[in-house]
């Protein structure tokens, strides 16, 4: 009885209180001015990565290791896929030029399974300085809303209640592209050659969801959600498909043409303002 009537004086006291609910938080964030239709998808990318030495460099050098930005664990090896706080991983101060730093922890961590599974040297770099390039933008929004702050009193609790509104969601599914590609990308269900899939990036973060990107063939709005689609640079290819016999992979040179690169850079382009205006203001009001 004691707990019994404990409970209903909280659930009293959260009615009470004027905290929002689920519904009015999707009302609330559906009707925003400020935040596009794809939130959700934009933040998720924007936070996969981040570390705590990103968010002291980029938005708050006070912010501390119990931040709660969830990110996706760039140790693949580990059986806790995504982290309840953007990591302390240490960084290097030896150099002056966030470029370099970059590069330095992208090659030395390259004999471990980390940041993107079956991802190349390049890749892995040029991964890590797409996202530099976006966080930089999206500073530059998040100082003009530390002078400017959402209004509605109800708009950062929807916001941050990552659970409910659709970003942990499309958090947990990026997980599952980059540390299981061969599964999550598998749309046609067919049999992967044992070496596996190498991906590369597709050209927009909302890819086949209104963003600029193409769509990934076969995929479905969740996968399309995500930058990194199966079939371009792949390093493995099937030798023989026989039936009850296993596949083998041979490699496969990897070479791209200067398109390709083009249209790489030109996707890298298109959705860094997109999605630095929505991650601003999830980061503004996490760490504010």
């Amino acid at each position: 009885m004691k707990w019994a009537t404990s409970g209903l004086i909280l659930v009293l006291f959260g009615f009470s209180s004027g905290a929002p609910t689920d519904g009015d938080c999707f009302s609330i964030l559906g009707q925003s001015q400020v935040l596009s239709a794809n939130y959700p998808k934009r933040i998720a990318h924007g936070v996969h990565s981040l570390t705590l030495a990103d968010l002291r460099h980029y938005f708050n050098p006070k912010a501390s290791e119990t931040n709660n930005i969830p990110t996706i664990n760039r140790n693949l090896s580990s059986s806790v896929p995504i982290l309840n706080d953007a990591p302390h991983i240490g960084r290097s101060d030896r150099f002056q030029t966030m470029g370099l730093l970059v590069a330095e922890e992208v090659v030395l961590n390259d004999d471990r399974d980390w940041d993107l599974h079956n991802a190349d040297t390049l890749e892995k770099l040029l991964h890590s300085l797409h996202m530099h390039e976006m966080w930089t933008e999206t500073s530059r929004v998040y100082q003009t809303l530390l002078a400017n702050p959402p209004t509605d009193p109800n708009f950062c609790p929807c916001l941050v209640d990552v659970e409910n509104n659709g970003i942990y969601f499309h958090l947990r599914k990026i997980a599952m592209l980059i540390r299981e590609p061969e599964l999550a990308f598998n749309t046609e269900n067919k049999r992967i050659p044992r070496g596996g899939r190498q991906y590369s990036y597709c050209r927009s973060a909302c890819c086949g969801s209104g963003c600029g990107g193409p769509q990934i063939p076969g995929g479905d709005d969740d996968i399309d959600a995500w930058t990194y689609a199966v079939g371009h640079g792949s390093k493995h290819k099937r030798a023989a498909e026989k039936e009850g016999e296993e596949e083998e992979a041979i490699e496969e040179k990897s070479d791209h043409s200067k398109a390709y690169w083009l249209d790489l850079f030109n996707g890298f382009a298109e959705m860094t303002d997109p999605v630095s205006s929505d991650l601003a203001l999830f980061l503004y009001c996490m760490l504010n």
